[in-house]
C-alpha cells in the first residue's frame, strides 16, 4: 500500500473515532425521544401517576386535586415536579382565582 492510501485510511478513521462521538449521544437522544412519542410516556407523566398514587393531597378530597383541577379548567398547566399551577399571563390569574374561590 502506498502512502496517499495509508493517509486515506487514516483521515477516515479519524473521521470515524470522533463521529461517533458526537453521533452516539444524538441516536441516544432520538431514540428516547422516540419512545417517548410512541408511547406517550414522559418524566412528567411518570411524577403526576406517582404523586397521584402516593400523595394524599391528590385524594378525592386533597388540596392539591382541587388546585389542579382549577388549574386545567382555566387552560393553564400544572406542574407535578413542584406542585403548582404554571399561569402564563394575567387572565389565566383571574380565572384560576375566580376557579378556586368558590
Amino acid at each position: 500500500m502506498n502512502g496517499g492510501v495509508k493517509a486515506v485510511f487514516v483521515v477516515f478513521g479519524l473521521f470515524g473515532f470522533f463521529f461517533i462521538a458526537v453521533a452516539g449521544p444524538l441516536l441516544g437522544d432520538a431514540g428516547n425521544d422516540s419512545v417517548q412519542l410512541v408511547l406517550g410516556y414522559d418524566d412528567e407523566k411518570r411524577v403526576e401517576n406517582r404523586k397521584i398514587r402516593e400523595d394524599p393531597g391528590y385524594g378525592a378530597s386533597g388540596d392539591l386535586r382541587i388546585a389542579r383541577d382549577c388549574c386545567t379548567q382555566c387552560n393553564a398547566d400544572w406542574n407535578h415536579h413542584e406542585d403548582r399551577c404554571e399561569l402564563l399571563n394575567q387572565a389565566m390569574s383571574k380565572c384560576y382565582v375566580n376557579a378556586c374561590s368558590k
